[in-house]
């Protein structure tokens, strides 16, 4: 009775095991140079787009006089 316990036992931690070691393996979840790049550029674009919508007249003539 024991021993069968003792067996079932070891077989379901051999599956917990196996099944965390397959996860560990598995492809990166960081992402990719390319991908930060793109994120970046379009974080970028927004930010310059939003720029120029909140630029001024005065803005304008205070970069011009200088």
């Amino acid at each position: 009775m024991i021993g069968r316990l003792l067996v079932i036992a070891l077989v379901i931690s051999v599956i917990f095991v196996s099944g965390c070691v397959q996860q560990g393996t598995g492809e990166a979840k960081t992402p990719t140079g390319s991908a930060v790049e793109t994120e970046m550029d379009n974080v970028l674009e927004e930010e310059m787009e939003q720029a120029i919508e909140n630029i001024t007249i005065e803005d304008i003539e205070n970069s011009l006089a200088e």
